[in-house]
Order: C-alpha cells, then structure tokens, then sequence
C-alpha cells in the first residue's frame, strides 16, 4: 500500500518544470493537472527509494479523482 501526502509547493514547482521541459523535448503531450506527492511510510515519515532518495510520485487530478469517485476500493500501483 501506498500513503502519500502532497509535496510542498517549491518541490511541486521544481519537478513539473523538469517534467514539461522533458515532455516538450520528446514530444509528449503535457498534462496539466499533475501533481506530486510525497510517498510516506506507514508511520507517516517520508519513504526513501533504495538509493536513498525521497519517494514520489506525479498523479494527475483527473485520473485520481476517478478512482477516488467512483466508489471501488483502489491503490497505488507502485512506479519503481
């Protein structure tokens, strides 16, 4: 299972430009609403990846609110 929490808005920033800047490098398309989140261990604290860097995750608005709406049970595929 997943838990995540939203990354602070500075961190947030950072990434989405790196994020459109390879998109438009490659010719993917850019989404909008995307947003990062911070993975978190059960306990709340932030889970570090195996090479010891911060766990995240970019989700767009739409495709989470899907899941959340619709009723069903749903978790995070892991993207590691």
């Amino acid at each position: 299972m997943a838990y995540l929490r939203r990354a602070p808005k500075v961190i947030e920033d950072e990434l989405l430009n790196r994020t459109r800047k390879v998109n438009q490098k490659f010719n993917f398309p850019t989404d909008k609403d995307l947003k990062v989140y911070l993975r978190l261990n059960p306990d709340g604290s932030v889970f570090l990846n195996k090479d010891k860097s911060i766990g995240m995750i970019l989700l767009s608005d739409h495709d989470l609110l899907q899941k959340i709406y619709s009723g069903v049970p749903f978790s995070i595929k892991e993207r590691i």
